[in-house]
């Protein structure tokens, strides 16, 4: 009986693992099905696409949530992840917290040879009734950053806790009072 006992609770951690594992895929299937693939340009969102967006974006922060923990620092096993979703990603960008990629913005996001912190940032796509692509090249983004729709983020480094409205090239975009 102790035996028992002592082998089902070491179980329990694999079990979570191996369930958000298998919740993963389902939930590349529900973008896929419920959103789609979003392109730039004018939309009319909808009562169905708020909610379509919602249940699949929050779908996606319970799995990442269960899977964070042992494989946080994978981070090459979520970029695989979000390729699937549909993000252009490179395979040496490093996104700190998967939970802040979400599925309904992910594929007017491009990714490549940039660091973002594990804290929040965030990563805006609408603009009124307007779709923009969001785009970071050899770029480092800072805790509780938020990119602006439409940006072109080009090798710079951004401080924590600033919004970027406006597109950034080169190394004088370093200085915080430049960034919003």
């Amino acid at each position: 009986g102790r035996w028992l006992a002592v082998s089902d609770g070491c179980k329990r951690p694999f079990i979570v693992l191996f369930a958000a594992l298998l919740v993963l895929p389902i939930n590349v299937a529900m973008k896929w099905l419920l959103i789609g693939w979003r392109v730039p340009g004018p939309f009319e969102e909808s009562a169905w696409q708020v909610a379509a967006d919602w249940v699949v974006d929050l779908h996606c922060k319970i799995c990442c949530m269960m899977v964070m923990v042992p494989w946080k620092s994978w981070w090459r096993f979520w970029n695989a992840i979000f390729r699937l979703h549909g993000l252009d990603i490179d395979w040496q960008s490093q996104v700190g917290s998967p939970c802040n990629l979400l599925p309904s913005k992910i594929d007017l996001t491009s990714i490549k040879r940039t660091h973002a912190s594990s804290a929040n940032v965030q990563f805006e796509t609408n603009c009124g009734e307007k779709r923009l692509r969001t785009e970071l090249k050899n770029f480092n983004v800072g805790a509780l950053t938020v990119a602006g729709p439409g940006v072109n983020l080009v090798n710079a480094a951004v401080p924590p806790t600033e919004f970027i409205s406006h597109d950034m090239n080169g190394r004088e975009t370093q200085r915080p009072h430049k960034c919003s």
